[in-house]
């Protein structure tokens, strides 16, 4: 059993990206062709509790960090100028820019201001975002670990299941985040699914160029946000069915039985005060049973053993997940969210190994995990953003056969 704990606070300045759960937005304003001070920049979105203004520097630039991901509408007012509103859309571990020229009124004076070019406020980081609805369009599963290999320079670690390989680094030394906390076992650095796949906003995978506020690795990053609310009450009910006996047989020709499984999800968030406290909760349960085969134990002279003919059996999963989230607008862009997140598994007939001798390696597992996460955003002025966030995350993995001798009954002997 291990449990980990991370508390972090950091004094970044605004020209610095906050992304490992949030987006930013920045631009210029000009008139005539030359960037204006003064504007006041309004911004709106059904992701943002309230609305969040700045007004452009001498350089006509504008710059709001730290903002949840979703669709934004901005609006562009001063004295004199024509008013001007854009839509645009924020996804998570980005920097968008929206630049726009504002106009002046017919038969009104023109006044132009001067001013140097502003400097250059996009990161260089490469980077693909994957949200949830483009996902279910495609023939792929919507865990992490399918929805990063969609992704340039991704690939799955064929050596160790649950690991995938960034843009060559070894699957080990990636950083796999959930909410902005690291969900990678200790022990082989596997990816656990802290999440129900219906409560996933969407997943960045940054693969070069990445930012220093992630630490030192030779990886990449795989960064999955889950939704958390809003004005409206929003849900969703999911049922996926799968049975062993619509899959064919391979040449082994392993026992198939028809037993109907199910894996339900479930979703509902909404508010509790309009702008500044907001809910999201999530469910799945997934019960299921999969075909499984030993292998066929070969005959040895020394030392002397009989050939065993290959067992068919039942593995069982029997796993629930739970999610819960709350997100409070305590000020004016102060916020704090909490989210809590549990997994019960219990397993019947369960192999450490994919190739397993006998029935003697097999085990009964109940690995509970847990995950608690508090962050806090907010702005103490035009220039400085303070950011804190705490988590604390509890993993068991039990693995391996009850007896580790010959005479047990096992062939394969297991060091674990």
């Amino acid at each position: 059993m291990k449990k980990t704990g991370i508390a972090a606070a950091t004094l970044l300045f605004t020209r610095l990206l906050c992304a490992q759960t949030t987006a930013s937005l920045a631009g210029t304003v000009t008139v005539s062709g030359h960037p204006f001070a003064g504007v006041t920049v309004t911004i709106a979105s059904p992701a943002l509790q309230g609305t969040r203004s700045t007004v452009t520097g001498e350089t006509g630039a504008y710059r709001f960090p730290a903002l949840p991901p979703g669709p934004y509408r901005a609006a562009f007012t001063r004295d004199g100028l024509m008013p001007a509103h854009v839509e645009t859309m924020l996804r998570l571990s980005q920097l968008a820019r929206v630049d726009v020229a504002m106009q002046v009124p017919p038969g009104a004076e023109t006044i132009t201001v001067m001013a140097p070019a502003p400097s250059v406020l996009d990161s260089p980081q490469v980077s693909t975002n994957l949200p949830l609805a483009m996902i279910e369009k495609l023939p792929l599963q919507r865990n992490q670990l399918a929805t990063a290999q969609f992704a340039p320079g991704v690939t799955v670690n064929a050596v160790s299941n649950g690991q995938l390989q960034i843009s060559g680094g070894p699957g080990y030394d990636n950083l796999v985040l959930v909410n902005g906390v690291v969900v990678t076992e200790n022990t082989r650095g596997q990816i656990r699914p802290m999440y129900v796949e219906d409560a996933i906003q969407e997943t960045t995978v940054l693969t070069g160029a990445i930012s220093a506020e992630y630490g030192r690795f030779t990886g990449g990053v795989v960064s999955t946000i889950t939704k958390w609310g809003g004005n409206q009450l929003a849900g969703s009910l999911r049922d996926s069915l799968s049975n062993a006996s619509w899959s064919a047989q391979t040449p082994a020709r392993e026992e198939r039985e028809s037993s109907l499984n199910h894996v339900w999800e479930g979703t509902l968030g909404g508010f509790v005060l309009r702008d500044r406290l907001w809910f999201f909760t999530a469910g799945r349960w997934a019960k299921n049973d999969m075909a499984r085969q030993t292998i066929a134990v070969p005959g040895f002279a020394n030392p002397a053993s009989s050939a065993g003919p290959a067992l068919s059996y039942t593995e069982g999963n029997d796993q629930k997940r739970y999610e819960g989230k709350l997100t409070a607008q305590v000020a004016p862009a102060h916020t704090i969210t909490a989210s809590y997140f549990a997994i019960d598994t219990q397993g019947s007939n369960v192999r450490f190994n994919n190739n397993v001798y006998d029935a003697a390696s097999l085990t009964t597992r109940d690995d509970p995990e847990s995950l608690l996460a508090l962050q806090y955003q907010g702005m103490l002025g035009r220039n400085l953003l303070v950011e804190g966030q705490y988590s604390g995350r509890r993993f068991s993995d039990r693995t391996g056969g009850f007896t580790t001798d010959l005479v047990g009954g096992t062939v394969l002997l297991d060091r674990a």
